[in-house]
């Protein structure tokens, strides 16, 4: 049975325009945002840890930083290069269980962005198109969560079964 999401609002430009959408979700969390992207780049961390400040992390609230480079996350090099630039970033950066190519980031209050830029591995001054959809519907946050959730390491399970209940407990207030 297909429903209308609560809210849904196309989100296309450049990788500015697709942080801004992050950024929003980021920001509407009570304690968790979960950040997949499939590739980190280096060279891109100064901008990433710049655009990371803005959204105000606190210690009561985190954002757990994924990647899932196709074909390469279980390749030692690979682990290595994720370490580096989790250092370089000061933040944890750990990678999914499976290859993932997809990209998405979701709070714990139902809104989600999902799309097509790489955020960890981006330049906000890059001009490449992108597209994405931004969307604000608790509903469709927990089937992407339950849809993803064996994706993740152990970590991030934990993180999304919390996640999943504090959205049931929005969808049932």
């Amino acid at each position: 049975k297909h429903q209308r999401l609560a809210s849904a609002l196309p989100v296309v430009g450049t990788e500015e325009q697709q942080w801004d959408a992050a950024i929003e979700v980021m920001k509407s969390r009570k304690r968790d945002t979960l950040l997949l992207s499939a590739f980190t780049n280096v060279n891109f961390v100064e901008d990433i840890n710049n655009i990371m400040n803005l959204t105000n992390i606190d210690e009561a609230n985190e954002i757990h930083l994924t990647v899932g480079e196709p074909d390469r996350v279980n390749e030692q090099e690979y682990r290595e290069r994720t370490a580096q630039y989790s250092g370089v970033l000061g933040r944890k950066v750990s990678t999914t269980k499976i290859p993932s190519h997809a990209k998405f980031v979701v709070s714990d209050t139902g809104k989600f962005w999902i799309g097509s830029c790489n955020l960890l591995s981006s330049s906000p001054g890059s001009q490449i198109s992108e597209t994405g959809v931004l969307v604000d519907d608790p509903k469709a946050a927990l089937l992407l969560l339950e849809h993803v959730e064996s994706w993740f390491r152990e970590d991030e399970f934990e993180t999304i079964e919390r996640m999943k209940s504090g959205i049931k407990l929005l969808q049932n207030s």
